[in-house]
């Protein structure tokens, strides 16, 4: 392999693993979208049992239990 055909693979090489780098880049950014939305729906799933329960607990005192 001369020299100038050598470098040449050897670009192919570089720019390929580059593009799978930013392909990596890529799903993992949407993965980390993924995740916030999941934790975002968990944070407001949580208040709101939380605000759901303080309803009950006021009920309940309304009551008298």
């Amino acid at each position: 392999m001369s020299g100038a055909s050598g470098l040449a693979a050897q670009n192919q090489q570089i720019g390929s693993l580059i593009g799978d780098l930013t392909a990596s880049d890529e799903a993992q950014k949407g993965m980390n979208n993924a995740i916030t939305k999941l934790k975002n729906d968990l944070d407001f799933n949580v208040a709101l049992n939380k605000f759901v329960g303080k309803a009950g607990d006021n009920a309940k005192q309304l009551v008298g239990q």
